[in-house]
């Protein structure tokens, strides 16, 4: 199971973007960026491009009306602004409701 969490960034990007999984954040998920960036154009708060900051990096989103295409950080290795620990209190949201929103869970 993993779950995103995005908002308005205060850095380079447009949006803070962390995935964490029922015990850790991970720096990269490409899926989560697609159904994010999915998210964010189908309610009017992007179009064009949607650039967001990850532990990863600076991530850049390309969306189109057919699709859209995610971009790796430009850089890996040069690491991003924002640290595990800034998203220390999303993390605590996670683990503590069980993960995912009861909405998003798997049912058996």
């Amino acid at each position: 199971m993993l779950v995103s969490f995005f908002e308005h960034a205060d850095t380079g990007a447009e949006w803070d973007l962390s995935w964490f999984t029922p015990t850790k954040e991970v720096a990269l998920c490409g899926h989560a960026t697609l159904a994010t960036s999915h998210v964010l154009a189908g309610d009017g708060k992007v179009s064009g491009k949607a650039s967001f900051e990850t532990l990863s990096g600076v991530l850049v989103a390309e969306i189109a009306d057919d699709g859209i295409a995610p971009g790796q950080p430009a850089d890996p290795r040069a690491g991003a602004t924002r640290t595990p620990s800034r998203s220390a209190g999303r993390a605590d949201r996670c683990l503590r409701h069980g993960g995912a929103p009861r909405s998003a869970r798997r049912r058996p």
